[in-house]
Formats: C-alpha cells, structure tokens, sequence
C-alpha cells in the first residue's frame, strides 16, 4: 500500500465512499507513510457529507478474516 494509492484514494471524487481496512498480525506491513499521506491527500479534497473516507487496522490474526469484518461493519453504513 504505497503513498500513491493513499494520495489516489483520498482523492477520490466527493460522492465515493473509500474504506482502507488491513490487518498486521499475519502480514506485517507498515502503513504509516500509507496513513499520513492519505491523511494529508484529505486537505482541499473533502468528500460530500454522509460519504466515507476512513482507515481502519482491523484486530484479526486472518488476513481471509478482513473482507467479512469490513462488510459487518462498513456495509450498512454504506447502504444506508
């Protein structure tokens, strides 16, 4: 997850919702020059009210585990 695809997400247009969910019990990645650029791609590009822009590590030793743990929490957030 490089700073590229952090800056590309942030600045997605203001009507997409980006959920960014990983784990790091499994796969040890670092994610903070992830975390601080999409935090900093944010300035000038908020999205619309109600849309999600949001980075979440999730507590799971699966990495299979993420996709289900994302859409249980995410997914009725996204439909309503």
């Amino acid at each position: 997850m490089g700073s590229n695809l952090a800056r590309s997400l942030a600045q997605a247009p203001p009507t997409t919702n980006v959920v960014v969910t990983w784990q790091s019990a499994s796969w040890d990645r670092e994610f903070d020059v992830f975390k601080a650029t999409f935090s900093k791609s944010l300035d000038g590009h908020a999205p619309n009210e109600g849309v999600l822009r949001t980075l979440e590590e999730l507590k799971t030793m699966s990495h299979d585990a993420t996709v289900p743990m994302t859409l249980k929490k995410y997914l009725p957030m996204l439909l309503r």
